[in-house]
């Protein structure tokens, strides 16, 4: 499964193109300032466990990561 990571301070609420990708889901952790984007999947867990994932996942990134930047986030393509 493709995963993103939005790094940034500002909630996203509405479907968006960038760079030929459309983005459709997101989930806010603002404690985390994170934002996780599960492409064409139904969000059934607790923000809990949500967060847990996400801790983890960003722990574990390498550096061969594509990373695009805009004057409001950066993303990086897992």
């Amino acid at each position: 499964m493709e995963k993103i990571i939005i790094l940034d301070t500002n909630i996203i609420y509405s479907d968006f193109w960038m760079g030929g990708i459309f983005f459709k889901l997101f989930i806010s952790l603002t404690d985390l300032n994170y934002y996780w984007y599960f492409p064409q999947i139904i969000i059934d867990e607790s923000i809990g466990k949500l967060r847990e994932k996400i801790i983890d996942e960003i722990k574990n990134l390498a550096l061969q990561e594509t990373v695009w930047k805009t004057d409001k986030m950066t993303i990086l393509k897992i």
